[in-house]
C-alpha cells in the first residue's frame, strides 16, 4: 500500500489583525494525514505586521511519502488606533512651549507621518470632512490644531507658545477639518 493521499491543512482563508499583533499560526493551523502524525508546515510570503496592508501567504505541508498540499491565506493588517494615536500624541504635548505647526507635526510623528509646513499646508495630508474624529486636523486662517473629540482641540502657540486643550472655536476663523490619509 503506497500512500497517495495528501495531508490536510485546516486554517481560515483570511485573518484580520491589528498592527503589531501577529497571527499565531501554531494555534491556527491544524494538520492531518492518513498515515503520518508528525507533520510540519511551511509558510511562503512575507507579512509586515508593523504597517497596514493586505498580505498573501501560502501554507504548505508534505507528508513522509512526498504528498503535499498547500493553502492560500490572506492577512489584513489594520491600524484601528491610527487616529486615536494622533489625538493621544497631541494631548501628551499639553503644556509644551511650541507653535501650532510643531504641535501638529509632533502629533503626526506618532503614526509615522513626517510633515512640517504652514497651517494651510496640513490640508494636503488628507480629505476635508464634516464629521471629525479625534486625530483630525483643524485648519484655521493662519492656525492649525488637532481635534480630540467633544468639540475640543489641542492648540499650540497659545498666549505665546503654550500648548493647551481648548474649544475648536478660537479667535482665528475656522476653515475645516482634515481627515488624515494613511
Amino acid at each position: 500500500d503506497f500512500d497517495t493521499i495528501s495531508p490536510v491543512i485546516e486554517v481560515k482563508d483570511s485573518f484580520e489583525v491589528n498592527v503589531d499583533e501577529p497571527v499565531n499560526f501554531d494555534e491556527e493551523i491544524q494538520l492531518s494525514d492518513n498515515c503520518d502524525s508528525d507533520l510540519e508546515y511551511t509558510i511562503e510570503g512575507d507579512i509586515d505586521y508593523s504597517k497596514e496592508g493586505l498580505y498573501s501567504i501560502v501554507i504548505s505541508c508534505k507528508d513522509q511519502s512526498g504528498n503535499s498540499s498547500s493553502k492560500n491565506v490572506d492577512i489584513k493588517v489594520t491600524d484601528e488606533n491610527f487616529y486615536q494615536k494622533i489625538a493621544y500624541a497631541a494631548m501628551a504635548q499639553i503644556g509644551v512651549n511650541q507653535d501650532c505647526t510643531m504641535l501638529v507635526t509632533n502629533a503626526l510623528k506618532a503614526v509615522g507621518i513626517n510633515f512640517h509646513g504652514a497651517p494651510y499646508e496640513y490640508a494636503s495630508l488628507g480629505e476635508w470632512t464634516d464629521t471629525p474624529v479625534p486625530g483630525d486636523i483643524c485648519i484655521y486662517s493662519g492656525h492649525v490644531a488637532l481635534y480630540v473629540g467633544n468639540g475640543q482641540a489641542v492648540h499650540g502657540g497659545w498666549n505665546g507658545y503654550t500648548t493647551i486643550l481648548y474649544s475648536v472655536s478660537c479667535s482665528n476663523p475656522f476653515i475645516g477639518y482634515i481627515h488624515v490619509n494613511h
